[in-house]
This record gives structure tokens, sequence and C-alpha cells, in this order.
């Protein structure tokens, strides 16, 4: 479990692998699995995006992770029991 912040992206700040749609779709590939309920554990609605995120106490991480609109929003730290995933983009990796 880790403790963390929403990063705030520019609208055009998508993800640039090869073969990822979206965010989300980042996090499912790295992670090889299927997002469906936030991240956030203190909810449980549907993911609907790769939300960015930094853990608390490391302002240079950069993450992504599974979460619904509303905890995308979120102005403050929180627990989220998916797994961190890099949201460095790989633009000659190998699509699966």
């Amino acid at each position: 479990m880790s403790y963390v912040r929403n990063i705030a992206l520019a609208p055009n700040e998508g993800c640039t692998c090869p073969g990822c749609k979206s965010w989300l779709d980042h996090w499912e590939r790295k992670t090889r699995r299927t997002a469906l309920i936030c991240g956030a554990t203190d909810c449980r609605k549907p993911a609907m995006l790769g939300g960015h995120v930094r853990v608390s106490g490391n302002p240079v991480s950069h993450y992504v992770v599974p979460l619904c609109k509303a905890c995308s929003e979120r102005t403050d730290e929180f627990y989220v029991d998916k797994e961190l995933v890099s949201s460095e983009c790989e633009k000659n990796s190998r699509v699966w």
C-alpha cells in the first residue's frame, strides 16, 4: 500500500507508448491486469482513468495508478492498494 498525492498534467500529455490508448491502458499493459476498481483504499467506484500520482515524501516520483474520476481530482493525500507503474513511456517498446 502506498500513500500518494495526485499530480496535475496538461491535457495534451497522453501516453506515447506504442499501442497504448490511454494512461489506464498503460497501467494495464505494464501490470498485465485489468483495472476494474479505483485504487484509492477508501473508494470502490469503477476505475475510469490512469491517475498520475507522487508517493508522499518523494517529490520526484511520478507513477500511474487506476483511479475513478473523483479520486483523480483529490487534493489530499490518500492510500492506494494497486501497483504503482512508472509514468515513463517506452517509445520503441515491443507491444504484447
